[in-house]
């Protein structure tokens, strides 16, 4: 392995609790309805633009002005990433290995995440969702044919079946990141991915001695 792509919620942080917070906060007053996490589960795989615009297609930039105000809140309550994912990260950039990213996210709630965790300058690169749809077996097929990256040297590291699903896609290898408290185990491992690690520790001691330098 010598190039990896990271996804981001869920996969480097216990984000996608105050996501689904986040968006119940700033929907909720709109419709006067109570949302279930699945009404805005249902809708993970596009940026929080479309989320914003599926659920409040009438009061679409209200809407996004109150997500972002109050993702904002919960990201400086909540600013750390899992326990070892900085070290990791300082790692693998001081061995050369080629780090980048293919999030759901848009560009601008990544970013500010990347930054509150203190990790962004890690990446040599970053693609994010669409608020139309699912792009991430596009963006991971952009990515490697503008750094011209080998496929076999390149793993996706993701926590949801779409992400095994759009590697595979890719014709690269993935790990499947069972570790946050949102890991649906069984569903990861029915999806095959080539790899399923439960925990960070074991996860980072995989990689440090797997790596193709």
């Amino acid at each position: 392995m010598k190039n990896l792509i990271f996804d981001l919620d869920g996969t480097l942080g216990d984000s996608l609790p105050f996501c689904i917070a986040a968006f119940k906060e700033s929907v909720e007053p709109f419709i006067d309805t109570k949302l279930t996490d699945n009404d805005i589960g249902k809708h993970f795989g596009i940026s929080e633009d479309g989320i914003i615009s599926a659920l409040l297609p009438n009061n679409l930039e209200e809407g996004l002005a109150a997500f972002m105000a109050s993702y904002s809140r919960y990201l400086d309550k909540y600013p750390d990433p899992f326990p070892g994912v900085q070290l990791l990260l300082k790692n693998l950039d001081k061995r050369g290995i080629f780090l980048t990213m293919v999030t759901g996210k848009s560009m601008k709630t990544a970013v500010i995440t990347l930054k509150k965790y203190g990790i962004y300058h890690y990446f040599k690169d970053i693609y994010a969702g669409s608020p139309t749809g699912e792009v991430k077996d596009h963006c991971i097929n952009e990515l490697i044919s503008k750094h011209r990256l080998n496929r076999a040297d390149t793993v996706y590291i993701g926590d949801a079946i779409s992400d095994i699903e759009a590697s595979k896609n890719c014709n690269i290898r993935v790990i499947a990141a069972g570790w946050a408290s949102t890991a649906d185990i069984p569903a990861l491992n029915a999806a095959k991915p080539d790899f399923l690690f439960t925990d960070f520790n074991d996860f980072s001691d995989y990689l440090h001695s797997h790596l193709d330098l």
